[in-house]
């Protein structure tokens, strides 16, 4: 979209900074004296740049009128606030009734005069009293007179000298003329108006005991009660009188009193008028700021903006609708929510004057961004150049608090400015000023108010300030989020936003993050740890934070994880800091050797992270401290901000869980490439904020089998042979091997390929399927005797895997060698007996085996028949629920296989899940089970509950 400047321009004074506040200010007295500026004085140039409001031109058609003696309104009040337009007004009327200059030379007032029905409009007296001007205390000099009160001046502003005599006595002795002299005044004068401006200044003079000369308080209220009597009953008489609004403007107790009285006379008789309302006061500063503005471009523009607001729900419902296009084209260039602000928020403001102070501020701000590179469609709150020094100035001398300029300077808009810095640090933010446009629109919004009940500006708001097309709404709102993190005297509490000039409770956080001990920091970070890193059966042990003495070197059902602290942080390019750690845990236990290195994994922090995880913790101490402070009545807040504590108390954790996710998030794996000398691998993984760390661990370690859940035979065949049996006893090795060293090997030795096996189960369901294979590599017997094995298993499930001092695992040669011989054929049995096996029939999982010798040295036996004379095979086999997928896998390809690769051979395969529990099934747990197990689902056609 085009930017504003390339279809409104401004006045060349306005773009050349020489209007003066004084320029921004009517004065009643120059101009009736004939010494104010030019564009006052002349009334051509007067309604030149006058938009003729509803109110300014409902006064204008009365006095006329009322001065054509065809009715009217006698009496006319106006209320405004300060610097409201009401001397502009009354400027209005004076140049309007003096006719210094024909009517039809006046900008809009020929149209005004037809609705009214005025042909000829008479030429007027006009008495003029300002009372910013007059002193009750000095009379005025003029025409030889000692003119000293208000009725001398008016009888004298209306007939001159003539008009004076007629009050001079009154005015002498400081008594108001009665209603006969008024009358007669007036009826000389007509037709005739009276100008009255700040009569509340003038009169709260008189409050002290001392009688002035302009006369007491009395006096002056029984004569202003008189003259509206007076001027009512006079046909071409006009009395216009400004009455401040506000109690502000009062200027004391007796100034109040005195508003107050004023306020009760006039309302009797005079007709209350608003000079401008908001709406029209966008009209009176585009007019007064802008020489041109281009209406077809401003359509234009104006309703992408409208199509904008309609096309997102994240703004104000009431911009949303077909006027609010309306309203956009009546304040172009200027947003209107720039002008809902200034004549709401802002012009509540004690020395903020509604028109007068308007004019001056975008004055300014016109200036400014016309010499800057501003390219919004707009003008909005966001694009007030804040840092500007005339404009900081201005708005600290309005919001009349010194504390503001270091709002300003550190946080919204100044060089240093934090907005100003999170623009420059996010590329995504710094394209579009975001950061900066929304602390502007906030502060602008906000700071006004900062005292009020209702605190603080909601996120649609804060967006209608802020957006155009080409500006996402959710980066500006990204924005605010992290501005609301940073700075220190934003507040924002129940949805809404607002600048303060005292810190916000996030700049009591800040202060004490740096109190805490490491200690504390580390115990938290050890809580939030544990906490994150969950139950998982694929472990033995969690050690956050433990130092060898305190690891266990023993042989757990599964492997311990040992998580290094912050100091032994890892990163890629300089891992030796965790590792070295890692290697003084996996090498001491206590005050000796540790025998179990093989049962130790590590999870290591990563450096890069390690800083946020410690600023996080002590954020978390600190906002939990506050709430504790709160909680004891040792630190008083609002209610609201309690609540917020509570809330950012609970972020703050929240972050924190996720931050130290984030950076325990490197599994160290200890190996060995030859004896005693460590190496280590590092293995990153993710964490999902819904995922116990404990899961992500397990699935790093599994696909990089890292531990070993299922092992092959023939991998432990080949372990055997290499590190063991060695060629067997003939070639100088050994037939046989103790299962528990081996076992214990696997446990100490981290030399590949000595697998890190989950637990000892792995290592028997190992030997258990190595022996049952039809060419098994190995045997496994109960003992070893001086003749042979007792309890010798080979080619059938032994009946049991036992690790104790007497169990071996037998070559396969031997153990060939070791089997009974088959029976000769004069011997009883049949060859349909003979088999592979000794012992008692195996457990579960092996069928029937053929009878052998139990115990002792077994027979001597030739090779097995080659047919058993078996026609059928039973197996039960137990399955540990959290193996059961790989043990089922495994089963498949070592067993099942062999009979399905069979022609011939029917194979059914059946699963028994029995649960049981002490205490009844929970209610939500029996309801899935048989939803599962529907047919629409696992289709289980025996399944039921007991």
């Amino acid at each position: 979209m085009s930017n504003w400047k390339t279809h409104a321009i401004p006045h060349p004074d306005v773009l050349s900074g020489q209007m003066r506040q004084s320029d921004f200010a009517a004065d009643l007295s120059k101009v009736a004296a004939g010494t104010a500026p030019a564009e006052y004085q002349n009334p051509e140039a007067f309604f030149a740049r006058t938009y003729l409001t509803q109110g300014l031109s409902s006064l204008l058609r009365d006095v006329a009128k009322r001065l054509s003696g065809q009715g009217g309104d006698p009496v006319l009040e106006l209320q405004t606030n300060f610097g409201g337009g009401k001397t502009h007004t009354l400027l209005a009327v004076y140049h309007l009734a003096s006719r210094r200059v024909p009517t039809e030379r006046l900008a809009g007032i020929p149209a005004l005069l037809d609705e009214a029905g005025i042909a000829q409009l008479p030429v007027a007296r006009v008495a003029v009293f300002d009372g910013s001007h007059a002193t009750a205390a000095q009379p005025l000099e003029v025409d030889g007179l000692s003119i000293r009160t208000v009725w001398g001046r008016i009888a004298h502003g209306l007939l001159g000298k003539a008009g004076y005599d007629l009050v001079a006595e009154c005015d002498r002795t400081g008594t108001a003329p009665g209603s006969e002299l008024l009358d007669e005044l007036l009826r000389r004068a007509g037709p005739c108006v009276i100008l009255l401006d700040e009569l509340v200044a003038f009169c709260r003079q008189l409050g002290g005991a001392e009688t002035l000369p302009a006369g007491s308080w009395d006096a002056n209220l029984t004569f202003f009660q008189a003259l509206m009597q007076s001027v009512a009953g006079a046909p071409q008489a006009v009395l216009v009188a400004t009455i401040p609004m506000s109690e502000n403007e009062a200027g004391g107790p007796f100034g109040a009193k005195v508003l107050a009285q004023l306020h009760t006379y006039f309302r009797r008789i005079a007709r209350p008028l608003d000079a401008a309302s908001a709406d029209e006061g966008c009209e009176i500063v585009r007019r007064r700021l802008f020489a041109s503005v281009d209406a077809e471009a401003a359509r234009t523009v104006c309703h992408a903006l409208a199509e904008m607001y309609r096309s997102d729900s994240a703004f104000p419902a009431y911009a949303r609708e077909a006027r609010y296009e309306e309203r956009l084209r009546a304040c172009y260039p200027f947003h209107p929510e720039i002008f809902d602000l200034l004549y709401g928020e802002w012009s509540t403001l004690q020395d903020f004057q509604k028109t007068r102070g308007v004019l001056q501020l975008l004055a300014l701000v016109v200036r400014t961004l016309w010499n800057n590179d501003a390219a919004e469609p707009v003008i909005l709150p966001a694009s007030l150049p804040l840092g500007a020094p005339d404009v900081a100035a201005l708005v600290r001398e309005r919001l009349n608090a010194p504390a503001w300029g270091a709002v300003l300077d550190s946080e919204v808009d100044g060089p240093n400015a934090a907005a100003v810095r999170l623009d420059g640090d996010e590329t995504v933010f710094g394209s579009i000023h975001a950061a900066r446009s929304v602390a502007r629109a906030i502060f602008f919004a906000t700071a006004p108010g900062a005292a009020g009940n209702v605190r603080g500006a909601a996120l649609d708001r804060i967006l209608l300030g802020c957006a155009f097309p080409g500006v996402s709404t959710g980066t500006l709102s990204d924005a605010l989020r992290k501005l609301r993190d940073r700075l220190h005297y934003l507040f924002a509490i129940d949805g809404r936003f607002w600048f303060d000039t005292r810190p916000n409770l996030r700049r009591e956080m800040e202060s004490r993050k740096g109190r805490f001990a490491p200690a504390q920091v580390n115990n938290l970070i050890r809580r939030t740890l544990v906490s994150r890193w969950g139950s998982a059966s694929f472990f033995a042990g969690f050690h956050p934070f433990t130092g060898p003495n305190d690891v266990p070197d023993d042989v757990p059902d599964g492997v311990r994880v040992v998580a290094l602290p912050l100091g032994d942080a890892w990163s890629s390019g300089s891992p030796a800091n965790a590792f070295s750690a890692a290697s003084a845990i996996l090498l001491r236990s206590g005050s000796g050797a540790r025998n179990r290195r093989n049962r130790l994994v590590f999870l290591a922090p990563d450096l890069q992270v390690s800083g946020r995880v410690a600023d996080c913790a002590r954020t978390t101490l600190a906002w939990e401290q506050i709430a504790d402070e709160i909680d004891a009545g040792r630190l008083v807040v609002l209610t609201a901000e309690k609540k917020q504590v509570e809330r950012d108390a609970q972020a703050s954790r929240n972050a924190l869980a996720l931050t130290v996710a984030e950076c325990w998030h490197v599994a160290i794996v200890p190996r060995e490439v030859r004896p005693k000398d460590t190496v280590f691998d590092a293995r990153t993984f993710s964490t999902p904020a819904s995922t116990p760390i404990a899961e992500a661990l397990q699935g790093v370690l599994r696909q990089n089998e890292d531990v070993v859940e299922a092992w092959s035979p023939v991998f432990l065949a080949a372990h055997l042979e290499k590190y063991y049996f060695k060629g067997g006893a003939k070639n100088g090795g050994t037939d046989d091997v103790s299962i528990l060293r081996v076992w214990n090997d696997l446990c100490n030795i981290c030399e590949p390929p000595f697998r890190r096996l989950l637990s000892r189960t792995v290592l028997e369901d190992t030997v258990r399927n190595g022996v049952a294979l039809a060419d098994a590599p190995f045997g496994y017997a109960q003992e070893k005797t001086e003749g042979g094995y007792r309890g010798l298993s080979f080619r059938a499930f032994p009946p049991a895997v036992y690790f104790d001092e007497s169990a071996v695992l037998v070559r396969a040669d031997a153990a060939q060698a070791a089997l009974p011989k088959p029976p000769s054929e004069g011997e009883s049995g049949s060859s349909a007996d003979a088999g592979a096996g000794t012992g008692a029939e195996s457990g579960a999982g092996a069928g029937k085996s053929p009878a052998g010798t139990s115990g002792g040295t077994p027979p001597s036996s030739t090779a097995p028949s080659s047919s058993s004379g078996f026609r059928h095979y039973y197996a039960t086999i137990d399955l540990p629920p959290t193996t059961a997928v790989a043990r089922l896998a495994q089963i498949n390809s070592e067993l099942i296989a062999l009979f399905t690769a069979r022609p011939g051979i029917n194979v059914t395969v059946k699963l028994d899940v029995e649960a049981t529990s002490s205490t009844p099934f929970p209610a939500d747990l029996v309801r899935a089970v048989k939803e599962n197990a529907a047919p629409a689902n696992l289709d289980i056609p025996h399944s039921d509950f007991s």
